[in-house]
């Protein structure tokens, strides 16, 4: 009888689980509505929350209850915002370990006296090994205490890479793969961490920076280093690109969602291009004479990210590509082929988008070990994807992809943050960006043979670039830091 009455509360239990179940559900189908497409805003605290929950519950359930964050979104925040940033798995002891504080505090006062670099060796005593675990939190906590914006603290770990001799030997300027021609400053951006794409107008003699604390794209001379204009009003600006042809400047500005295209002779808005927000790199293709535009995912409050084909003769979006992951990073187009290939960071993967059909034909995963991918460079001529990856703040790899298959031949170590990968034809050589104030060189030999050069110092947070092989120079991008102004970094390649 006992038994019978447990198996009968029990019953009435569960189905009390369902029906919350189901209210639930169908509560957050209401909300979802509601919302009409627009973006939660959750602050780290309630990720956090959120994180543990859903990764106690597991995907199935995640899945199951039709949550208004999905499942890849609430496991990712785990991972992020947990996994690696508060477990401390590395720790020997109980706590957090002091040294992560004492290297947090000794950043924020330097930044405070604006003397970020460099931070006398003796000043930190904790071996190299242990600089992976600083991360963002560490910093932004410290600085919250300083009375301080966290922003600027984001990417200062990569500061400690500065301070410590670590990967490849560092070289003065006329020994290396690489020579420091001149420098062209920027002196109206504001201080800030990032700065992003450039493209140059061979025809004019201009390059197009897009110094993101100045919400503006920079236009300088190639001749003579002067900032030509400061082209305002745009919220985020990231992918960039110059039609000569057209004379147009395409700029994807992530914080409106949009492309906005600009006249190449007097610099005046011509169109706004609507797209998904979070708008963000862009690529060109000669064939179609189209720009494929990063947009959407989680940064727009959508469960998949989107490719927006964009025709810059009409001026108009003409497609979008859906990519079921939360976000895109760069990309690169074999146009002969009418193949994309699109980095997907979450999965530590790479897309293979067919052009003409638009839609996606391939999935190339790379090695395991966690291998955030941001940059790729195509090398029609050896049939590889070079992947540039951030495994940690300060160490990243190259992993090559044969385009045949899209299997790893080899894994290549460089610095950490790296933004910008590209293959120097002329003399075999793959060039890496980094913010961790390098530019890593590899030489490209037979049978996949790749041979580190020694690095060449750029500055911190220096991480985007682009080589261009027309005017056979390196320009690389440095953000307005302490004492160093925002400018462009020329490079000759040597021999």
């Amino acid at each position: 009888m006992v038994q019978l009455l447990l198996l009968l509360f029990g019953g009435w239990v569960n189905r009390r689980q369902l029906d919350v179940i189901e209210y639930l559900q169908e509560e957050n189908r209401i909300l979802t509505a509601r919302l009409g497409g627009r973006r939660l805003r959750f602050t780290d605290t309630e990720r956090r929350l959120l994180a543990r929950r859903a990764r106690a519950l597991g995907r199935q359930l995640i899945g199951a209850l039709e949550t208004l964050v999905t499942p890849d979104t609430l496991l990712r925040w785990h991972r992020e915002l947990i996994a690696l940033n508060w477990n401390c798995s590395h720790r020997r002891g109980v706590g957090r370990s002091r040294v992560m504080h004492a290297i947090a505090d000794l950043l924020v006062r330097k930044a405070t006296e604006k003397t970020l670099i460099p931070i006398p060796r003796s000043q930190l005593t904790v071996e190299a090994t242990h600089m992976n675990h600083l991360t963002e939190n560490h910093l932004t906590e410290r600085a919250g205490h300083a009375g301080m914006g966290g922003r600027l603290f984001n990417a200062t770990a990569v500061l400690l890479a500065c301070c410590l001799s670590l990967g490849a030997p560092q070289v003065s300027a006329a020994d290396g793969p690489l020579v420091l021609e001149k420098s062209m400053t920027m002196p109206a951006v504001p201080p800030g961490p990032y700065s992003d794409y450039l493209s140059i107008d061979l025809v004019g003699n201009r390059i197009f920076a897009t110094p993101q604390a100045a919400k503006a794209v920079a236009v300088l001379d190639l001749k003579d280093g002067h900032v030509l204009k400061m082209i305002p009003g745009i919220g985020n600006p990231h992918g960039i690109f110059y039609s000569p042809t057209l004379k147009r400047l395409f700029v994807a500005d992530g914080a409106s969602g949009d492309v906005k295209v600009f006249s190449g002779e007097d610099y005046s808005l011509i169109k706004t291009i609507p797209l998904a927000r979070g708008a963000d790199w862009l690529v060109y293709d000669p064939h179609s004479q189209f720009i494929y535009v990063n947009n959407g995912g989680e940064d727009a409050g959508m469960d998949h990210a989107l490719i927006s084909a964009v025709d810059t003769v009409r001026m108009e979006k003409v497609a979008d590509i859906p990519i079921a992951t939360p976000g895109l990073e760069a990309s690169v187009i074999d146009s002969g082929k009418q193949l994309l290939y699109v980095n997907l960071i979450d999965e530590s993967a790479v897309a293979v988008v067919d052009l003409s059909k638009r839609q996606t034909v391939g999935t190339w995963k790379l090695p395991a070990g966690g291998h955030p991918n941001l940059a790729i460079a195509l090398d029609t001529a050896h049939a590889r994807l070079y992947v540039a990856c951030r495994d940690s703040a300060m160490q990243g790899s190259i992993i090559v992809l044969d385009t045949t298959n899209g299997r790893p031949v080899a894994t290549l170590p460089i610095g950490g943050w790296a933004d910008g990968i590209f293959v120097d034809q002329k003399r075999q050589r793959i060039y890496v960006s980094t913010g961790v104030g390098h530019i890593e060189t590899y030489t490209i030999a037979a049978t996949d043979v790749y041979r580190r050069q020694a690095t060449v110092d750029t500055a911190v947070m220096a991480k985007t670039s682009l080589y261009s092989s027309e005017l056979d120079r390196m320009y690389v991008s440095v953000p307005h830091l302490g004492a160093t102004m925002a400018q462009i970094l020329i490079f000759k390649p040597s021999p």
